[in-house]
């Protein structure tokens, strides 16, 4: 029996929070961190219409899961990427950093 019947298919959940992404000092330091495309992204295609999502609330059908992941992944093993030591890659911020790229972009 699923005990999620009403997932449907292609759809991500994500919970949301009220805070704004752009501007906020906690995101806005982890970009600028991981340098590069997703700072870019961060100082020119956020607007203040974007709130930050909780990606600790997130679900969806396995397919869709197993895409977030994989896509994240990716990001996580950007050669591009600023901060590249194993100690900050490893650190929950830069997974939620990879997350709101991810999402948004």
């Amino acid at each position: 029996m699923n005990p999620c019947p009403g997932i449907q298919k292609d759809k991500l959940y994500v919970g949301g929070e009220q805070d704004k992404l752009n501007g906020h000092p906690w995101m806005k330091a982890r970009f600028s961190k991981m340098g590069g495309k997703y700072n870019t992204w961060y100082k020119t295609k956020v607007d203040n219409k974007m709130k930050i999502l909780n990606c600790g609330i997130t679900g969806g059908h396995r397919k869709v899961m197993q895409r977030l992941f994989g896509s994240m992944i990716k990001v996580l093993q950007d050669p591009a990427l600023s901060a590249t030591s194993s100690a900050w890659l490893g650190q929950s911020c830069c997974v939620v950093v990879a997350f709101f790229f991810l999402l948004f972009f």
